[in-house]
């Protein structure tokens, strides 16, 4: 159950936005057009501007959903690309929306904290306004919990002791940024010098403020 979290305690939260058919068939198209060697677009990214436009619900909706996620005292705002809202709520506040307490669970062998309602809740929670239900996919950081993680190292364990070995190599941001050259630290590192980047590690997803942390966005 975990323990009860402070009324005031911030729950980061976010709500992944359902995307029109026809922006994901546009977006599709353009990856593989922008991808492919000898193709006319070859090379020719598009820009965030270009993917909002494709990718976005109107905005009357995303107004209304937003509205909805701050109705008890959060902040709320839109990604970049327009498919998602990431939210930051007091606990009483997630609590009035979803009508279950926040609770504070603590893992028994890393000690990582999360605040997490005491109830599993469905992705699209019933409290959520039937009339927003069809432009939302899921609501993430409310009630789920990471993944138990070991499907890689059992595989390994399956093929042998140099699988086992690499297997054990624990990707950390100062490992990526080795990896792609950014040497001890990406502050000296500018988005002209890569060509890709990380986007997120698995259960540990993208917001904005990571940006602060970790260097300047690239391509």
């Amino acid at each position: 159950m975990g323990t009860p979290a402070h009324p005031s305690q911030p729950v980061e939260w976010r709500v992944e936005l359902t995307q029109p058919a026809a922006g994901l068939a546009w977006l599709e198209e353009t990856f593989w057009a922008v991808s492919t060697p000898g193709h006319d677009q070859y090379g020719q990214h598009v820009t965030t501007a270009d993917i909002h436009q494709a990718m976005s619900l109107p905005t009357a909706v995303v107004e209304a959903i937003s509205a909805w996620a701050r109705s008890t005292g959060g902040i709320v705002r839109l990604s970049s690309t327009g498919d998602y809202l990431f939210c930051l709520t007091p606990a009483a506040g997630v609590q009035k929306l979803f009508g279950l307490p926040v609770h504070e669970f603590r893992h028994a062998t890393s000690g990582t904290r999360l605040l997490r309602t005491s109830l599993s809740l469905p992705h699209v929670p019933s409290s959520l306004p039937s009339s927003l239900r069809p432009f939302v996919a899921r609501i993430v950081g409310v009630s789920d919990f990471p993944v138990k993680a070991r499907r890689f190292s059992a595989e390994a364990s399956r093929r042998g002791p140099v699988a086992q070995a690499s297997s054990a190599v624990k990707v950390t941001p100062p490992f990526i940024w080795k990896a792609y050259g950014f040497g001890d630290s990406p502050t000296s590192f500018t988005s002209a010098q890569a060509s890709q980047s990380v986007a997120e590690f698995e259960q540990a997803y993208f917001y904005p403020s990571g940006m602060l942390n970790h260097g300047s966005p690239s391509r």
